[in-house]
């Protein structure tokens, strides 16, 4: 955002938490710029890490062939905005959900797959973030690891946590839950990551 600034730790404040409504609101006044990248986790906006071509490329290139490769009656959702709560949203990269829940607004039991893309926001989308999907019962997370070439498959959620946490190399051929048979196997999807991309 554009304005920055920050507390002193004996600040004797309280915090005023937004709410998804009041955030949206904001985007159209013009406070908040459309293209930032924002999330909203318990009323608290969180600003996520720049983009770089790496991650384009692969959130692109699997998207498209998760389009070609479903069937109709499920949509390929990219960087939508999933409303969790009055006072918590989050844009993963890509989500699969039935084809009618697309047209009305997603909501975390119409997810039957959320797949973020991370570079250097590794930590926080097999951290935090993956808390928030299973606290919000997600039935399956993956996370690309676009700089060591793994990913990182979390199912059954349970509380806070995932039940089920298992990493393979982007060369494994992987079947989601919803989709037993669909054969995804990302390096021959977007191939192996390219330490080139890293600067761009």
């Amino acid at each position: 955002m554009g304005l920055q600034w920050s507390l002193s730790e004996d600040a004797d404040t309280r915090q005023r938490k937004l709410t998804v409504d009041e955030v949206f609101a904001m985007v159209e006044a013009g406070i908040i710029g459309p293209d930032e990248r924002l999330e909203l986790i318990d009323g608290v906006l969180v600003e996520m890490s720049p983009k770089n071509i790496r991650h384009e490329r692969y959130k692109i290139g699997l998207s498209n062939w998760l389009i070609r490769k479903l069937p109709e009656d499920y949509s390929v959702a990219v960087e939508t905005t999933l409303r969790l709560s009055e006072t918590e949203f989050v844009e993963p990269d890509i989500v699969i959900c039935p084809a009618s829940a697309s047209a009305r607004g997603l909501t975390s039991a119409d997810c039957r797959l959320v797949i973020e893309v991370a570079d250097s926001s590794v930590s926080y989308d097999t951290g935090d973030k993956a808390q928030i999907y299973a606290r919000w019962e997600i039935e399956e997370l993956w996370v690309l690891n676009a700089r060591s070439g793994e990913v990182t498959l979390h199912r059954r959620p349970d509380g806070n946590r995932f039940g089920e946490i298992l990493s393979y190399p982007f060369d494994t051929t992987l079947d989601p839950l919803f989709a037993p048979g669909l054969a995804v196997n990302i390096a021959g999807i977007v191939g192996p990551p390219d330490p080139s991309e890293e600067r761009t």
